[in-house]
């Protein structure tokens, strides 16, 4: 495990998360704002070992899987990325239910754990519901640019920590 929230826990991916793993990325809904097209299974299988065997020789590496404290099901994914950025992703079925706002606070406590002094997300401007989530966990807007994978715009964010 590598933190939980009240609600969620956060471990390595494993294989056995692939079918969990392919529903969120075959999501065009979920992937709208983070590449802007839905991966074949084959796409999420390939990316999902590839994640997995860099558990091997990186120590803040995106992602990790979410899970539900209270039975373990799959919720998404998250991290900790080398530049201090943070992202997640959910599979829609648990959108509005709360895990993004538990998920960003558990991401902030484990940063600081980690040492780190600042955090960064980039957020579509469309996604208002993670851009909320942001902002109310202290992130402020920084600059505005276009998204290098969607071509929309988007805000980069800093917290201080």
């Amino acid at each position: 495990m590598i933190f939980e929230t009240n609600r969620l826990r956060v471990r390595k991916l494993t294989i056995s998360d692939l079918n969990d793993f392919h529903k969120m990325q075959s999501d065009i809904e979920v992937m709208r704002y983070i590449t802007g097209s839905a991966a074949t299974f084959e796409q999420s299988e390939a990316k999902l070992n590839e994640w997995i065997a860099r558990y091997e020789t990186k120590v803040m590496e995106w992602p990790y899987a979410v899970t539900l404290k209270e039975n373990g099901s799959f919720v998404g994914i998250c991290g900790v990325i080398e530049n201090n950025e943070i992202g997640y992703r959910f599979l829609k079925q648990y959108w509005y239910n709360g895990y993004g706002t538990a998920l960003v606070e558990g991401l902030i406590l484990f940063s600081k754990q980690l040492g780190l002094k600042k955090l960064m997300a980039e957020v579509i401007i469309e996604n208002t519901g993670s851009y909320k989530i942001l902002k109310r966990a202290g992130f402020t807007v920084v600059k505005e640019q276009v998204c290098k994978y969607t071509k929309l715009p988007e805000y980069i964010m800093n917290l201080e920590l």
